[in-house]
């Protein structure tokens, strides 16, 4: 620790801070300004030595405005050879190399500084060759036969031939992102891949594959995998444990491969564990007769629980939503996001699925509170419209959709009348003392709860603007008054809930779709009024009046 300085009368804090956090203050600097902190005193003039995060970017040295003489590539080069001069021998968090300003690099310069770097235990190497024109860079041979500290690694080099050797190896790799890299062959692509032992994360970014008519990608530990690449006849994917998958602007349309969305079933089969689907296609032609696929891949049934598909393409599009609402038994976000002109095609739908073990639900909005076709409330429930807008076969047990925070809060008249029907359910509980009587409300977007219960209770309010809700009816009452995250209990359930106030006389207090969603997978029996459903894997059964 060093001596307590003053400067200009004040008290220097900053310099009589331990070596290690001084270091960490200005890794987060420049490379080229964390070097000249070492001008103002001798207590800072070897810290950048210490530095456990290395970033160099040739953008630090380029010419700035009416710079004379601008700053050559030798200044750049020799810069960094003093930097690892000078460096300690401890171990690299992290190394970056960026050459995206300039050209003219030594490529015998670079080949040494991914070595020092490695001889020192780097943990993550991230190399950035955009301007780089030597298109047979080799990289150090240690980097795939002798690194077992590197835990990422990620690789753009211009189009330049990757070349693994055979004896490759990486032991700790979970990262790995290449891009703008060619492969010659099938082989070093597998190489590269198989390589990695525990990899978890692989995104392949705009690579070339060069005399590959079909791209083999197979790995057991990958979790997650992201591919934006050219066009490419046929890739082979099998994941034994992929989480999450993301495809960007990939696949050439293929009519024996397309026909009728076989791509994606087949992809989906290859998937036992996939959780989420993220991916952008465009330009694919009205296909996808889903239903004429009998086997539904298994990751639907019990593993898939998010979908964002983006560029959406008319009639495609709607039997990808039919297949997904039909057949994801665990789906909880099913998001569809489209940048067309045509507005039907501007909206944004969510639709939020809590599937019994039979049936899949979803309520159909949008950002803008809109619905995808005209819908009157009046002559008909949502169940009702997306069945015939939808064309599903089975019949609808319950609402299950979770509407969007933004959009206006819905009351339904079964709330203001105390009436019943198949949407809902109504319990009694006990709270403080005080008798209630809850409608279980799928009609209802939010959760209210009767002023003067509320009152009874002894509940603390907050006032809130106010907020308007729509009731089914077409009347509009407004809510003033909020209660955050009360407790109640009913039938041994015990939550903590937020409610809107409002002046209820069919029932004390409605739990809406706000409430239904937090839930998951709910099983409705309404011959016997019962309710099924776990919450932290305890089975929760309610039993209506």
């Amino acid at each position: 620790m060093a001596k307590q300085a003053n400067i200009g009368g004040r008290l220097d804090k900053i310099s009589n801070l331990p070596d290690k956090v001084l270091c960490h203050i200005i890794s987060f600097l420049p490379m080229k300004e964390a070097v000249r902190t070492c001008i103002l005193s001798t207590r800072w003039r070897y810290l950048f030595a210490s530095m456990t995060r290395l970033h160099l970017d040739d953008d630090q040295f380029r010419p700035r405005h009416h710079q004379t003489p601008p700053p050559s590539v030798n200044s750049f080069m020799n810069f960094v050879d003093r930097l690892f001069f000078f460096s300690s021998k401890a171990s690299l968090e992290c190394f970056g190399l960026n050459f995206s300003k300039r050209s003219g690099i030594d490529s015998s310069r670079i080949y040494g500084w991914i070595c020092a770097a490695l001889w020192r235990g780097v943990k993550e190497l991230d190399l950035l060759f955009l301007r780089f024109e030597d298109h047979q860079l080799m990289l150090p041979s240690i980097l795939f036969t002798n690194c077992k500290s590197l835990v990422t690694l990620k690789l753009a080099m211009n189009y330049s031939f990757m070349n693994v050797p055979s004896g490759a190896c990486f032991p700790n790799l979970k990262n790995l992102c290449v891009t703008n890299i060619k492969f010659t062959d099938d082989d070093t692509v597998q190489r590269l891949i198989s390589s990695c032992l525990v990899l978890e994360d692989l995104v392949i970014d705009e690579c070339r594959f060069e005399k590959i008519s079909v791209l083999n990608i197979c790995t057991p530990s990958v979790k997650r995998l992201e591919l934006k690449m050219p066009t490419q006849e046929a890739i082979v994917l099998a994941f034994q444990n992929l989480a999450e998958l993301k495809i960007i602007e990939n696949l050439e349309h293929d009519d024996d491969f397309d026909w009728r969305g076989m791509w994606l079933v087949e992809l989906l089969k290859w998937s036992p564990n996939l959780q989420k689907l993220d991916f952008t296609l465009e330009g694919y032609a009205q296909s996808g007769v889903w239903h004429r696929f009998e086997k539904v891949p298994s990751c639907l049934l019990f593993q898939l629980k998010e979908i964002v598909l983006y560029s959406y393409d008319g009639r495609w599009a709607f039997e990808l939503i039919k297949y997904f609402l039909k057949n994801a038994r665990v789906l909880k976000n099913l998001k569809i996001d489209t940048n067309k002109q045509n507005a039907k095609q501007q909206l944004r739908w969510y639709y939020w699925g809590c599937p019994t073990s039979w049936t899949s639900y979803g309520l159909v909005t949008s950002q803008f509170g809109d619905i995808i076709v005209p819908f009157d409330g009046d002559t008909e429930t949502f169940q009702e419209y997306l069945k015939s807008y939808f064309g599903f076969e089975h019949d609808f047990l319950g609402v299950v959709a979770a509407i969007e925070a933004t959009l206006d809060p819905i009351l339904s008249l079964h709330a203001i009348l105390g009436t019943s029907d198949h949407q809902t359910m109504r319990i009694v509980s006990t709270i403080k003392h005080q008798e209630v009587i809850i409608l279980i409300d799928s009609g209802s977007s939010h959760n209210f709860i009767d002023k003067e219960t509320a009152k009874k209770i002894g509940w603390k309010t907050h006032q809130i603007t106010g907020v308007g809700v729509k009731v089914a009816n077409g009347h509009e009452l407004w809510a003033k008054d909020i209660c955050y995250e009360v407790p109640w209990e009913a039938q041994g359930l015990i939550q903590c809930t937020t409610f809107m106030l409002l002046p209820l006389s069919g029932c004390d207090m409605v739990l809406g779709v706000k409430w239904l969603v937090t839930l998951g997978p709910i099983l409705w029996d309404f011959s016997k009024l019962t309710m099924q459903f776990h919450i932290a894997q305890i089975q929760h059964c309610l039993k209506g009046l």
